[in-house]
């Protein structure tokens, strides 16, 4: 018998259950299930979540500095935290929730910074332009080499009324090529970009007509350094769903960061 058999009732019963008495349920749960110092250990062996990231900290640490003195106004940076509210991803990227961390206390364990701060954006008024690096946790297990269950993101967003849309892509498209030409010598940065909203861009690009949506609304591009896929981005409706106003557009973006990392030389 499957476990949604042996427990499909109290599912259910959870499920009708508030957020605040799930919580307190969750922790007493969590609490009584403690384990002894030996077990621990085995814990730590057998988890992917758990292990240190193979990344060369000193290396990382110099790139990431290098990007905050090349990142220009009018964007911000901020520390965004590691936890999200429930949800958050699943309700704008309308990724699975069985592909996020999720924790005890109505949070989940950041997959995306880009959700994050759509949400950040949201909350203030006006255009918004943010940065921020941040070490996400995907639940997914992806095979072979190069995917780690924890990683980094240096990502951008833009969010403003529709008709900001070229000057916005722009403004990301200007530092990441600034940033990577800094950082890596005879560096060879390339933009592969959909056009489905006939943005009227200036040269710099290269068309890619293959590439379907998914989320991704009026255009999205993908980064490439020296041949090789190093980050992506696009427009989605997430600040005309948060604001309520269709008018509202949002622009994210983002760099793989142990992919960086381990191109530099």
């Amino acid at each position: 018998m499957s476990w949604r058999d042996r427990f499909s009732k109290l599912q259910e019963q959870l499920s009708e259950v508030s957020d605040r008495d799930l919580q307190s349920l969750l922790l007493e749960v969590f609490a009584q299930r403690v384990p002894q110092p030996g077990y621990l250990q085995q814990r730590y062996q057998e988890s992917r979540f758990v292990h240190p990231s193979p990344l060369n900290v000193r290396k990382s640490a110099r790139l990431l500095a290098q990007a905050w003195e090349t990142l220009p106004e009018p964007f911000e940076p901020i520390e965004l935290s590691p936890l999200a509210p429930l949800g958050t991803c699943a309700g704008l990227a309308t990724v699975s929730q069985n592909k996020v961390v999720s924790t005890g206390r109505n949070c989940e364990v950041s997959a995306d910074p880009s959700p994050v701060l759509a949400l950040e954006c949201a909350r203030r008024k006006g255009p918004v332009d943010l940065a921020a690096y941040q070490r996400v946790v995907r639940a997914q297990a992806l095979p072979g080499p190069g995917f780690y269950a924890h990683f980094g993101i240096f990502s951008l967003v833009s969010a403003g009324r529709h008709g900001f849309e070229e000057a916005a892509i722009q403004r990301h498209w200007d530092f990441y090529r600034k940033f990577l030409e800094s950082a890596v010598p005879d560096a060879r940065v390339e933009f592969q970009l959909t056009n489905w909203g006939n943005l009227k861009l200036q040269a710099g690009f290269v068309p890619d007509w293959k590439r379907q949506p998914g989320y991704y609304q009026k255009a999205c591009f993908k980064i490439y350094l020296n041949g090789v896929e190093v980050g992506d981005g696009g427009f989605t409706d997430w600040m005309a769903r948060l604001r309520s106003d269709r008018r509202e557009s949002f622009l994210s973006s983002g760099l793989g960061w142990e992919r960086l990392v381990g191109l530099m030389h």
